[in-house]
């Protein structure tokens, strides 16, 4: 459905995330650019990426990213507790996660019972307004 709106209507609004925006075809870039990025750091079909962030511009993209390579995006809730996230990567079978900076140390927690093969982190302040990445 991306697809095909980025070519139906590219320059349309795809985000307003913040003070921050985006058209289709930025949108549709940043979803190539995160598939072939995942696709070199070993991600594969049928995988499982966990993706615990709140409704930021970096999790929507990564999830249809994981889609568009075959791989399942696994979205969890970002304040999640170690124990949950363990659960989380028990039942969901993940060996590649991507979570916020901030929630990071709650997912190294994790490691030891759940051994991923990759853990990415993405900064909070990225699609922040200029001002606003001072904040964080």
């Amino acid at each position: 459905m991306v697809v095909a709106t980025a070519r139906r209507t590219p320059d349309a609004l795809a985000w307003d995330f913040f003070d921050t925006t985006a058209t289709y075809r930025a949108l549709l870039a940043s979803i190539d650019r995160c598939a072939n990025g995942l696709h070199g750091l070993g991600l594969r079909r049928g995988e499982r990426l966990l993706i615990a962030m709140p409704t930021r511009p970096q999790g929507v993209i990564a999830g249809y990213a994981a889609s568009k390579l075959g791989a399942v995006p696994a979205m969890i809730h970002p304040l999640s507790t170690t124990p949950e996230i363990e659960h989380y990567l028990d039942v969901s079978g993940a060996e590649v996660a991507l979570t916020l900076d901030a929630c990071y140390p709650r997912r190294l927690a994790a490691q030891p019972k759940c051994p991923l093969r990759l853990l990415l982190r993405v900064r909070i302040g990225e699609y922040l307004f200029v001002p606003q990445r001072a904040v964080f």
